[in-house]
């Protein structure tokens, strides 16, 4: 169930922006504008001091040459989505959103 519910992420994001990278090795080469996302603990629901429902989430990385990449507007609408956070790195803007799908 775990690998639909991501595959289903990724086709989304892919509809956003045509680079999409899961947990990508130190050694690829990337090209931009990108997202890239990995698995973040996720949200366990309880009844009966047992686990009923759990939803996963992500930690997505916009990673761009432009501060204002109309991508992020996209991300920001995603459901279920909040940015948490934005720096620059090696003159590329990353803009890191949570997302639970």
């Amino acid at each position: 169930m775990g690998l639909g519910r991501r595959l289903q992420l990724d086709a989304i994001l892919t509809t956003i922006t045509e680079h999409v990278y899961f947990q990508p090795p130190e050694d690829i080469r990337m090209e931009y504008p990108c997202v890239v996302y990995e698995k973040a603990p996720g949200s366990t629901k309880y009844a009966d001091n047992k686990p009923y429902a759990y939803d996963q989430q992500y930690e997505l990385k916009l990673i761009t040459e432009d501060p204002d990449d109309p991508i992020f507007d996209e991300l920001v609408a995603l459901s279920m989505s909040k940015h948490s956070q934005s720096y620059v790195a090696e003159n590329l803007y990353h803009h890191v959103f949570a997302i639970f799908h």
